[in-house]
């Protein structure tokens, strides 16, 4: 981020009461770099609860989200301010989203498959996207502060029920597909199936309006259903195919 041009920029890192060296980590870039401000919590109060800090105090028209984990390329804030001035007219685009990087800084399979389906999804998804997700994700404050914000009672479901509320209401987000961020995140069989058992049980038990449930049975598309459902599916082949082996080694 600090390599981007910052001219008309604040940043504002919000440490969710983190247990380790994040704030010995900004000390040292507090010392350079004047558009930065740091705020750390007193008690963990979740991404949704963590972002919301941030767009109180934030002061500028638009807010740009980047999760911790996620590097941004050097020219990454120029094309999003591109992407704003391009779709200015249209008063219905409400942002600018980026995706993961099709290139990640790890060599284990479980890893690249989830950061390479991400940038799949975003690949085969429309440029004026009615779905958001918030990795990078670039927004004006009036209609997210409008929206009331992230919801904080949501663990893990925080920007489906943000994409669902502005997508039934009319508005898109721009694909900027030049902006890729790079997830350094690693993911573990044990760790995938644990995240992806919750946000299935968060979902499960969100209440929608009438016209929110047709919004999201509209705008799923058949290739972006078949997206999704393209995890489980490898990883049911993947648990089949060692049961099958296990079980003829023990028949041998």
């Amino acid at each position: 981020m600090l390599n981007n041009d910052l001219s008309n920029v604040e940043i504002i890192v919000i440490d969710d009461d983190s247990s380790d060296a994040t704030s010995k980590v900004m000390d040292s870039f507090l010392a350079v770099e004047k558009a930065l401000s740091y705020v750390r919590l007193e008690n963990q109060e979740g991404p949704a609860g963590a972002r919301n800090q941030g767009v109180k105090r934030s002061r500028n028209p638009y807010i740009l989200f980047v999760d911790a984990d996620v590097v941004l390329q050097a020219q990454a804030l120029e094309w999003i301010r591109e992407s704003l001035d391009l779709y200015s007219h249209r008063p219905d685009v409400a942002g600018v989203l980026g995706s993961y990087a099709d290139t990640v800084p790890w060599d284990d399979f479980l890893t690249n498959f989830k950061n390479l389906y991400v940038c799949f999804i975003y690949q085969i998804t429309e440029t004026l996207s009615p779905y958001l997700h918030t990795p990078i994700f670039c927004v004006k404050k009036e209609i997210l502060v409008k929206a009331g914000g992230f919801d904080p009672c949501s663990a893990t479901t925080e920007d489906f029920r943000l994409g669902v509320l502005l997508g039934s209401q009319g508005y898109h987000f721009v694909i900027d597909r030049r902006v890729k961020g790079r997830h350094l995140k690693r993911y573990t069989l044990r760790s995938v199936a644990r995240e992806d058992w919750r946000r299935i049980s968060d979902l499960s038990v969100i209440k929608l309006s009438p016209e929110q449930r047709w919004f999201v049975f509209k705008a799923h598309r058949i290739h972006r259903v078949l997206a999704m459902l393209l995890p489980g599916l490898v990883m049911l082949s993947l648990v089949l195919v060692l049961v099958i082996v296990v079980f003829s080694i023990y028949s041998t």
